[in-house]
């Protein structure tokens, strides 16, 4: 009588014992499939887009103006990767690229994105665009056209904060940005709270929190609050030391309905809270918060 094979017996009943285990693992899996009749999801991530060498030499094979505006699009779709190549590139595009209509248009979001990084490739698209150099003597170009083109000033103080934020000359510009935050003009008032926004870093907090709370000019003072809220390039844990002074100005009865508004505004910006306009249902959370003043 012949004897069973049992090492190739045994073989199979494990093979078929793994089989059995990934049959199960794949039906689990699609078991969380969205199926045809369900409805679509409101929420997660479609694909995980990474600027890769395919990108890259993509880009690379157009003229310098597309470049920036095919860069700059994925950039603000948050592709991994293109802000650092937009970074990396920006100096190669100087004397290159045009600041037209479509470049400024795709500029605006790119300024105002959630991602730091997004506002960062955006400044330097800009200064690419008028051929400013990241340098201390590009910076006293810019103070000296701003002293003798008045019509330039707008333009110029904002630069020099751009300039300022991507780490060159910060405290001399900082200090000539506040200087001009108290001009008797409020249209370079305005464009100077604007670049105080831009230069960003914790210095840039109590001028800015000064305009928003005295300004006699209200447009000056609603970007100042803006600046506090969402706009430049203060981080999150800087915008938080804004706080106090936010919730001191909503509190204050000598301010104005409208300035009150701001206040509250910026408050839930930076809190990502939404508590209305009341004073005492946000010091209540502020205080358990402890982002109150003792």
């Amino acid at each position: 009588m012949k004897k069973p094979q049992y090492p190739l017996f045994i073989l199979l009943v494990i093979l078929a014992t793994i089989g059995a285990a990934k049959s199960e693992v794949i039906k689990g899996l699609v078991a969380h499939f969205r199926q045809i009749e369900d409805p679509l999801l409101e929420s997660g991530t479609a694909s995980a887009a990474v600027f890769d060498d395919f990108h890259r030499n993509m880009i690379l094979a157009l003229k310098p103006q597309q470049q920036v505006t095919k860069a700059l699009s994925m950039a603000i779709n948050r592709v991994d990767g293109a802000t650092e190549f937009i970074i990396n590139h920006a100096h190669k595009w100087h004397d290159q690229i045009e600041y037209n209509e479509q470049l400024k248009t795709m500029l605006s979001p790119a300024l105002v994105s959630p991602e730091i990084s997004v506002r960062m490739a955006a400044f330097e698209i800009y200064l690419a665009s008028f051929s400013l150099d990241k340098s201390a003597a590009q910076i006293d170009i810019l103070m000296d056209r701003f002293d003798n083109e008045p019509e330039s000033r707008p333009w110029a103080i904002w630069s020099i904060g751009l300039i300022a934020a991507r780490g060159v000359e910060r405290q001399k510009a900082f200090d000539e940005i506040e200087w001009q935050i108290h001009s008797e003009d409020p249209i370079t008032r305005k464009w100077a709270v604007n670049a105080m926004g831009i230069l960003g870093g914790q210095e840039s907090i109590l001028p800015l929190l000064d305009i928003a709370a005295n300004d006699v000019n209200l447009f000056v003072r609603e970007r100042a609050f803006c600046e506090l809220a969402n706009s430049g390039t203060l981080q999150i844990t800087e915008r938080y030391q804004a706080i106090p002074s936010l919730f001191d100005i909503a509190a204050d009865q000598k301010q104005s309905p409208q300035v009150h508004r701001w206040a509250f505004q910026a408050l839930r910006e930076i809190t990502v809270t939404n508590l209305g306009d009341d004073l005492d249902l946000w010091q209540e959370k502020l205080n358990q918060l402890e982002l109150l003043n003792p």
